[in-house]
């Protein structure tokens, strides 16, 4: 992998991770006008740990950047 592709990869997933960010944050506002808070903190623990699974399986798939 080169210098400009590992930059570009890089980049791509700090954008991913803001986009990310910014959508939770859209939906907690919303969540917020109908549930508890405890509900909806119950809701992103839970969502939190389901996209720790799916990055575990997608991990394990995925070689290592030499």
């Amino acid at each position: 992998m080169s210098e400009d592709q590992a930059r570009d990869l890089a980049n791509e997933d700090f954008a991913i991770e803001k986009d990310t960010s910014e959508l939770k944050a859209k939906w907690y506002k919303k969540m917020t006008k109908v549930l508890s808070e405890r509900t909806i903190a119950r809701f992103f623990h839970i969502d939190e740990k389901l996209d720790a699974a799916a990055d575990l399986a997608l991990a394990a798939n995925i070689p290592l950047i030499h």
